[in-house]
């Protein structure tokens, strides 16, 4: 079996895959316990994964019994437009090129459109993980597939729930440098209370679900973030 790795993952073995000698069906809890044992010191990690079969979270003890791609997803740091939207009521975008937050403004407003909420992720000087440390620049990580399809559902998801009018979810990927900015998400609305509720969902939810991975990048050396541990290079 051939298992995709991303991330801190992917520095750890030195490849974006691994080999498991493992036959089908097979729990991805089986699978991480493999790979433990086979990767002694990536364990801290690999116990802290998910398993996405096909692009699709798979829960501990559900069998894998086919599939065309494996991913090991560590926990999350936390493009194309979606197809059959509603005249792109809503957009997502992974792009490696600066955002220009006045175009994502703009393409969120029309003539219904009463409120508009912008949130906009920069890249900070201080370090989450290491005080003493000053950041250069981000890497992201990115896990492409899964990650268009998880962002295009959140968007559908909060565009329909929260009464929309237009949400644009647009996320660096790659490097980014201190000052530039990460993530801009636009959600507008008739009314300002729902662009507001939309804008902090989008943001909790891509944190939480999409297989994005930061890494911290110093003068002198670089961390991957990873919710309550850090693992240096």
């Amino acid at each position: 079996m051939r298992v995709l790795v991303f991330g801190p993952l992917k520095e750890a073995f030195g490849s974006s895959h691994v080999e498991v000698d493992l036959s089908l069906p097979i729990s991805p809890r089986k699978l991480i316990e493999k790979l433990c044992l086979s990767f002694p010191e990536s364990a801290w990690l690999l116990e802290r994964c998910r398993v996405a079969v096909d692009g699709e979270y798979v829960e501990l003890d559900e069998l894998i019994e086919s599939y065309e791609e494996v991913a090991l997803i560590p926990p999350v740091s936390g493009g194309a437009d979606p197809t059959g939207n509603e005249v792109n009521k809503w957009r997502c975008e992974l792009t490696d090129k600066p955002i220009d937050i006045a175009e994502v403004l703009k393409c969120a407003i029309d003539e219904f459109v009463g409120a508009v909420t912008l949130f906009v992720g920069v890249v900070r000087r201080r370090s989450s993980c290491d005080m003493d440390k000053e950041v250069i620049a981000l890497k992201y990580d990115v896990y492409e597939r899964m990650a268009e399809q998880k962002l295009n559902e959140i968007a559908k998801d909060i565009f329909e729930s929260h009464n929309l009018r237009r949400l644009l979810i647009i996320h660096r990927v790659g490097e980014v440098t201190v000052g530039e900015v990460a993530v801009v998400i636009a959600a507008s609305s008739e009314h300002r209370q729902n662009s507001f509720e939309a804008c902090k969902e989008a943001i909790e939810r891509i944190k939480r679900d999409v297989p994005l991975w930061k890494k911290e990048v110093f003068c002198d050396s670089s961390v991957w973030v990873i919710p309550d541990a850090v693992h240096s290079s």
